[in-house]
């Protein structure tokens, strides 16, 4: 049975079920367990929610005067995705989504931790994570009414800033556009989006290649309009810039430059001999003039990116 009581009155024994809190305000990734360690306790009692519900069956019960009338026992309300506030600052939302992204990636090493230890995975207890991580679907409505708000934002921008999430087969947020409902500087605007996204570095995890992401986003039926990713590869290259490949000759380069009616020889910067086992100087070299040509393309984990990114963006600064 369950029972709303005040943190206050939490004591040890006692088996939580859940906070009335949104789940990036309590210390806990998980919400059902029964209190055993003083330390989470007063966590607990530390942060800023007031009520909680136990299940009296499962653990210890709130002890009350003989005299007092009994406890109501109630069903908790249905779990809901918190909702920002519509007024919230900017800086408000800014300082919730850091301490949300913090406590997600403490969580999910808590979550592969308890795998590691061969306990099995409570994936109830995720619920309220992944519930308040979706609720970061709202990211285009809330920036396009910051930005309305803005003089002299171009309606094409707002209406980039608002859509770039839909897709063309309906799936997409926040209005399940579909087709040409979807406007055609959206349609760049999602691809644009989603290429940035899979070639950046996270706090989770590395970057694709270039011409990985090309491969994976050309995968995904029903995202992107055809057309439009069709050209946004042709503008990138088929070994789009800052890709590894490797060469006839036996070097590794990295592609800085598309040549235009030559997709497959662009310019590159060679900067390894696989033959020698050996760095080279970095060197220019147009595979249209040069009689050399990719054979493959080579994962960009073995070498760190700031060298990498050194070696093409080197060029466009001069």
């Amino acid at each position: 049975m369950l029972k709303k009581i005040a943190v206050d009155e939490l004591v040890l024994g006692m088996h939580l079920h859940g906070f009335d809190a949104a789940w990036v305000d309590h210390p806990f990734w998980r919400t059902k367990f029964t209190l055993k360690n003083p330390a989470d306790l007063a966590a607990i009692r530390a942060s800023v929610v007031r009520e909680c519900w136990i299940d009296v069956s499962k653990g210890s019960d709130v002890a009350r005067p003989e005299a007092a009338a009994p406890a109501a026992i109630v069903a908790p309300p249905p779990p809901a995705a918190p909702a920002l506030p519509q007024a919230a600052a900017f800086d408000d939302e800014l300082r919730r989504a850091t301490a949300l992204c913090k406590r997600s990636r403490e969580a999910v090493m808590q979550m592969f931790g308890e795998v590691r230890m061969g306990h099995a995975l409570d994936t109830a207890a995720c619920a309220e994570l992944v519930e308040d991580v979706s609720a970061f679907k709202s990211h285009p409505a809330r920036g396009h009414e910051l930005l309305s708000e803005a003089r002299g934002v171009a309606e094409e921008a707002l209406d980039v800033v608002l859509h770039h999430h839909e897709r063309i087969d309906g799936g997409g947020y926040p209005h399940g556009l579909a087709g040409d409902a979807i406007s055609f500087i959206a349609r760049m605007g999602a691809v644009c989006d989603v290429y940035d996204a899979v070639t950046s570095n996270r706090p989770y995890k590395a970057g694709w290649d270039p011409a990985e992401a090309i491969a994976h986003m050309a995968s995904w039926r029903g995202h992107f309009d055809r057309a439009v990713f069709a050209a946004f590869v042709k503008t990138v290259g088929i070994h789009p810039t800052g890709s590894i490949v490797r060469l006839a000759s036996g070097r590794l380069a990295v592609v800085v430059e598309q040549n235009a009616g030559a997709p497959t020889t662009p310019v590159v910067k060679v900067f390894y001999s696989t033959k020698a086992n050996l760095r080279l100087p970095p060197e220019r070299v147009d595979l249209v003039r040069s009689g050399d040509r990719i054979v493959g393309r080579e994962p960009r984990g073995a070498w760190p990116s700031a060298q990498l990114d050194g070696l093409w963006a080197g060029d466009l600064l001069g």
